[in-house]
């Protein structure tokens, strides 16, 4: 978006009105501080219809309608197609300037469109543009109380590390080490926030978390970089009991179940039927009930969150087999984060039985839920 902005003030010097579309966020103006809502403007082809009636001056920004285009072979949107088309004809021939701008990180272009679209490719960002973003991502740090204390000697060194990248790939880097996949971009990010973990002199904690730790490199892992591997099994009984304190106060405060009674025991007694749940999935257990109950337009009671228990297939069950196997790595190589107070009541890894049941068959889900795994360790 910043590199459009700058393309857009150069080869456009008459004043417009900017418009802008997202699937998120819909149509919205641009304004000197901020931005407004547009109404009716939900769908590409009502911000199509807009600009197309627009009285005057105007640029209209498209962002997200690449796989409305036909990405990865998906079914084309042809009613979208065919829009672009009309308005393409109808602003060559308005009495005021207005143009159409299509932003899309994959060119899609379907035969239709060919005649009627030009195709802008912007070259890797310039050293002062990569300066550019970078000030503007300072103020914007500052603004909200977080000061950069960065000098300028400081600034060029780290725009010029950065050349060779577009302004999103910085980004992307620290989203996986897949140099296979980029050219070499995230391997060389990678490299660079290795070495500022090692070399760093100022107090600066970094914490880190990740579903599949196997996708981390191991030069990630030692000690002087991350120190400690905490592994955070499923939530034992007495962890369940918060959680389920924590969503069902959340969720029932100024609504009109708020007077439903949540008791140590019935919260005892949902810890106790949930056993192999991980903490998303009592969220949902929550939010199900109160659907449910809202769906009969009544308030909520416990026989709802029951009933959407006994129909929730949790992960332990689904996913038994990856879950024994991040168990098994993590019993040697991270620390539980369960207290070993809390995990105390569940047996350990491998039990004799567990050893003899492995020689016939795969572990069963009733290992997952009876187990929790990671190293204990003194502080």
């Amino acid at each position: 978006m910043f590199r459009v902005k700058i393309c857009v003030k150069n080869y456009i010097k008459t004043k417009r009105d900017v418009f802008i579309w997202s699937s998120t966020e819909g149509l919205k103006k641009n304004l000197k501080d901020g931005q407004e809502s547009v109404n009716n403007g939900n769908e590409p082809i009502d911000a199509l219809n807009f600009i197309d009636n627009y009285n005057n001056p105007a640029i209209l920004i498209l962002k997200d309608i690449h796989p409305l285009l036909g990405l990865n072979n998906r079914n084309a949107d042809y009613n979208l197609i065919r829009k672009i088309r009309d308005v393409a004809g109808s602003l060559k021939n308005a009495e005021v300037s207005k143009n159409v701008v299509i932003i899309a990180p994959s060119l899609v272009l379907p035969l239709e469109l060919q005649k009627d679209i030009t195709v802008v490719d912007f070259d890797l960002p310039t050293l002062d543009e990569i300066k550019s973003l970078l000030n503007e991502m300072i103020e914007m740090n500052e603004s909200s109380g977080i000061v950069i204390d960065l000098k300028e000697d400081e600034k060029e060194v780290l725009c010029k590390a950065a050349q060779g990248l577009t302004l999103q790939e910085a980004e992307k880097g620290f989203g996986g080490n897949g140099g296979e996949r980029d050219g070499g971009t995230a391997t060389r990010v990678f490299g660079t926030f290795l070495t500022w973990m090692s070399e760093k002199t100022k107090p600066v904690f970094v914490i880190a978390t990740a579903n599949n730790i196997n996708a981390l490199p191991s030069e990630m892992l030692r000690k002087g970089r991350f120190d400690e591997i905490f592994f955070v099994d499923l939530p034992t009984k007495a962890e369940r009991k918060v959680i389920f304190k924590l969503h069902l106060e959340k969720r029932l405060k100024g609504s009109i179940s708020k007077d439903f009674a949540v008791t140590d025991t019935l919260l005892n007694k949902l810890a106790e039927i949930t056993e192999g749940f991980a903490g998303a999935e009592i969220e949902q257990v929550v939010i199900s009930a109160l659907f449910e109950a809202f769906s009969e337009n009544r308030t909520l009671n416990k026989e709802d969150l029951y009933k959407v228990i006994n129909n929730t297939v949790p992960l332990s069950t689904t996913q038994s087999e990856q879950i024994l196997a991040i168990r098994e790595w993590a019993n040697e190589r991270a620390v539980a984060a369960t207290a070993h107070d809390e995990s105390y009541n569940y047996v350990p890894e491998e039990t004799q039985e567990q050893i003899e049941r492995k020689k016939k068959e795969k572990k069963s889900t009733e290992t997952v839920k009876k187990a929790r795994g990671g190293r204990t360790i003194d502080f």
